[in-house]
């Protein structure tokens, strides 16, 4: 009961200082991108992720599929490039499947696991004031928003700083996602022929 008072506590002092960080025109962007994405219920897409470390010659690129279901609060990155890695969310369960070894854990298991479910579903749902931020910052280009949430790492124990997502101006979907780790490591995720309001394989998800 007093750790959920506390976090409770947590929440409220971050949003009061999140909501002093943010100009009008933040204000103004982060609520079309959010209104613009409450009529999508699913999401599809072809996915590249770029993996840049210091610590090694090459960045790591791997593609394959995105999957994404809103009212079941599912989500899938179904690799064709290493063929066979796996990575869903379905609710409160995860599972990793890498080199043929997989992971299993629970939201309530891994505060890790947990920080990143929030940050992902957040930038997916074009809803950045909900991945538990100190700051968020906005900036518009010829065809995109670009908004930049800066991570409160008392709230949300993923490991990231820092997370930097790109909106399409038209549909106000995501196209981009890069998130930014303690340890220096940083991943770009480019989302490309998008389909919304899809069927999603459910098979996956069993």
């Amino acid at each position: 009961m007093k750790k959920t008072f506390i976090m409770a506590l947590l929440v409220v002092q971050s949003l009061s200082v999140l909501a002093q960080t943010m100009t009008t025109t933040d204000i103004q962007i982060l609520d079309k991108i959010k209104s613009g994405n409450i009529k999508y219920t699913s999401y599809i897409s072809d996915f590249k992720k770029t993996v840049h470390d210091d610590m090694m010659m090459e960045d790591v690129v791997s593609s394959g599929k995105f999957y994404y279901g809103k009212k079941t609060a599912q989500m899938a990155m179904e690799y064709t490039n290493p063929a066979g890695d796996l990575m869903i969310v379905n609710g409160e369960n995860l599972m990793m499947r890498a080199a043929g070894k997989e992971r299993k854990a629970t939201v309530k298991q891994s505060p890790k696991m947990k920080g990143i479910k929030t940050i992902l579903f957040a930038a997916i749902n074009g809803n950045a004031r909900a991945m538990e931020a100190t700051k968020i910052s906005c900036k518009t280009t010829d065809n995109s928003y670009v908004v930049t949430a800066v991570v409160d790492n008392k709230l949300n124990k993923s490991g990231m700083t820092k997370v930097v997502m790109t909106y399409d101006k038209t549909s106000m979907l995501l196209t981009k996602l890069v998130t930014y780790e303690m340890s220096g490591i940083y991943e770009t995720y480019d989302l490309k022929n998008i389909k919304s309001n899809q069927p999603i394989k459910s098979e996956l998800f069993k």
